[in-house]
């Protein structure tokens, strides 16, 4: 039962958070530039140990995903690949949820990415969230209330 809560909550924070796109719906544009391409340094400097996590998980560990940018003729989108498949590249994964912007991407299709194109990742680890550096810049632009119910829901 846990698990299944655990990944209702993850659909939830993978809905709210498309993340970085150019005409983002979900989150207010507002959001720090200069902060977002900090997280997301930070989620690239920090992508080899999640790598490793991913291929050995531990007890406890579940639901890993990575963001990664996409570009097609509707623009560029960073959304959420699960399903991860990390032997060699290019990596492979489902992407989790339609594109807003993206015209050639919809929720369940097999995307092919690489390292290069990775923008952020996260696990849940008995019931925490780990990384998803993005969305901690993205929280700042949500009501308090919102922010703090989210924050509670994915044990931060």
């Amino acid at each position: 039962m846990k698990s299944i809560r655990t990944l209702l909550a993850i659909m939830l924070i993978t809905l709210l958070a498309v993340g970085c796109g150019e005409a983002q719906k979900t989150f207010s544009d507002k959001y720090d530039q200069a902060e977002m391409k900090v997280a997301i340094e930070q989620a690239r400097a920090t992508l080899p140990a999640f790598l490793e996590r991913a291929r050995h998980p531990q007890p406890g560990d579940e639901a890993f995903n990575i963001k990664v940018k996409l570009t097609d003729s509707g623009g560029t989108e960073h959304l959420w690949i699960n399903e991860l498949q990390l032997d060699h590249e290019p990596y492979t994964g489902k992407i989790t949820m339609d594109a807003e912007i993206l015209r050639n991407v919809r929720s369940g299709m097999l995307c092919k990415f690489t390292l290069d194109e990775v923008s952020d990742w996260m696990y849940m680890e008995n019931g925490k969230m780990q990384g998803n550096f993005t969305l901690r810049v993205l929280m700042k632009s949500m009501p308090k209330e919102e922010a703090d119910a989210m924050k509670a829901k994915i044990g931060w």
